[in-house]
Formats: C-alpha cells, structure tokens, sequence
C-alpha cells in the first residue's frame, strides 16, 4: 500500500499537482526510504530526458507522399478486373473446349448447326482462338522452364543474375541512403 501511495504521489509531484501537505509527505516518504529516494531519483531523471525531446515536425512534403503511396496502391489494385476477366475468360475457353466436342459426340449439337449455319461458323472461330491461345501458353511455359534451367545449370548465366541483382541492390541502397542523408540534413538545418 505504501508503494501504491508512494508511486500515486510521485506522478502526481511529476505533474504539479500536489497540494502542500502532499507535498510534505512525499519528502517525508524520501527521506525516510532509500528505495522511494532512488525511485525518486529515477523518476526525475526520465521526466527530464521526456521534457526536453526535441519537437520533430513532420517532412515539408509529408502531405504529397502520402497521396503518392495511396494512388500508387490504387494504381496496384486496378490489376484485379484484368485477373478476373482472365479467369473468366480461361473457363468459358475451357468449358467450350470439353462441351463442343462432347456435344458433337453425342449428337446432340448437329441439329443445332444444321439450322443455324453461322453458330458452327462461330463455334470454329472460338475453338481456333481457343487453340491459339493454348499454344502461346505452352510456348510461354516452355520458354520460362528452358531459361530457368538455363539459368541454373550454367554458372556463368547464374554468376550473371546474382552480379546484376547485387548491384542493383546496392545501387537501391545508395539511393535510399542520400534520401535519408538528405532529409535528415533538410531536417537539422530547420530551426
């Protein structure tokens, strides 16, 4: 309870806020304790080091890169119509692709056709750029899959990579450093 009342007063002191019979009875609890003495002591000098921090105030332009980061994050999320038009495209592909040929299996579309000669015309159209597509995707892979096992089968091409990653690294560094060497003195030299 002692140290309860002890820290209760101690802040209150801290503050200004006590009354002179409070004030009274915490030199008294000082004087009489080597623990609440040191405590005080410690408390005095963390109040001390808190009150006189220096006033940082925020970049002249703190504004105008925050409104950058917020539409380059915007810029970002517009990526996500293109995604699900993709999806959506590659399953009504794909769904094209297994019914039609199921449907003239079955017999199920030659009536159809047989009636409404553009709808085969169209059919043959969607499975050509169907098939097209495929076969840049395939290319694609193939191409990605020959230059990684390029790259990690040959140590010269390897050796190459992780060189120009380590520069451009560094180079990243190099630029983020002035920036911050060129805030900080921007930030010094304003009163």
């Amino acid at each position: 309870m002692a140290q309860d009342q002890f820290d209760l007063l101690m802040s209150l002191a801290l503050d200004d806020q006590l009354d002179a019979d409070e004030q009274a009875l915490l030199r008294t609890q000082i004087a009489e304790s080597a623990e609440f003495s040191r405590a005080w002591d410690r408390m005095q000098t963390i109040d001390g080091m808190l009150s006189n921090q220096r006033e940082v105030a925020p970049a002249v332009d703190f504004t105008a890169q925050v409104m950058a980061r917020i539409e380059a994050y915007e810029e970002r999320l517009q990526w996500t119509p293109w995604l699900s038009a993709l999806i959506g495209g590659t399953i009504v592909a794909t769904l094209v692709s297994f019914l039609t040929p199921w449907l003239l299996l079955t017999g199920l579309l030659q009536p159809v056709l047989a009636r409404v000669p553009v709808l085969g015309v169209l059919l043959a159209q969607v499975m050509q750029i169907f098939d097209t597509a495929t076969f840049l995707a395939t290319l694609f892979v193939r191409v990605v899959t020959n230059w990684v096992t390029f790259i990690v089968t040959d140590p010269t091409a390897l050796g190459v990579i992780v060189g120009a990653l380590v520069v451009a690294s560094t180079w990243i560094g190099l630029r983020e450093a002035y920036k911050l060497t060129a805030s900080l003195e921007a930030s010094t030299s304003t009163p």
